[in-house]
C-alpha cells in the first residue's frame, strides 16, 4: 500500500509539471485537511463572519488555481496554503471595511443642494427682514 503522504507529493509534483489530472486529485485529497486548516483560522475570526471554513478553501483553491506557484512539496503548499488563508481573510477584512466606509460618505449633488437650500433659506429670510 502507498504511504498516503508520499501519494499528495507525487500528486504535487505532478501538478506542478502542468498534469491538470493531478491539480484536481491533490485538491480531492488533501481537502479534508484544508478544511480543518479553513476552521482554525475561522475560529479566530469574529462570529458574525460572512465566510466559512468551506468558503475559505474555494477561495484557496481559485487563488492557487489562478497563479503559476511552485512549492517543494507537501509542506510547502501548506505552508503556502495557510499563507494564503491568512491573505484572503485580509483582504476579505479590508473589503468589508471599505464597503463600510463608502456606505457613510454622502454624494456630492446632495451636499451641494444642501448648501444652496440654506443659501436659499437665508437670502429668503434676509428678503423677509428687509421687507418689513
Amino acid at each position: 500500500m502507498v504511504d498516503p503522504q508520499l501519494e499528495i507529493t507525487r500528486l504535487i509534483n505532478a501538478w506542478q509539471s502542468g498534469d491538470k489530472p493531478s491539480e484536481t486529485a491533490v485538491f480531492e485529497a488533501i481537502y479534508r485537511q484544508l478544511h480543518q486548516m479553513g476552521r482554525r483560522f475561522m475560529a479566530a475570526e469574529s462570529t458574525d463572519h460572512t465566510l466559512s471554513a468551506t468558503g475559505l478553501v474555494g477561495e484557496l483553491y481559485l487563488k492557487l488555481n489562478n497563479h503559476g506557484l511552485s512549492f517543494a512539496n507537501r509542506h510547502g503548499f501548506f505552508a503556502l496554503a495557510s499563507r494564503a488563508m491568512r491573505h484572503i481573510l485580509v483582504d476579505y477584512a479590508r473589503h468589508k471595511k471599505s464597503q463600510k466606509r463608502e456606505a457613510r460618505l454622502v454624494p456630492l449633488r446632495k451636499i451641494h443642494r444642501f448648501f444652496w437650500a440654506i443659501a436659499f433659506g437665508m437670502i429668503s429670510a434676509c428678503w423677509l427682514w428687509i421687507g418689513r
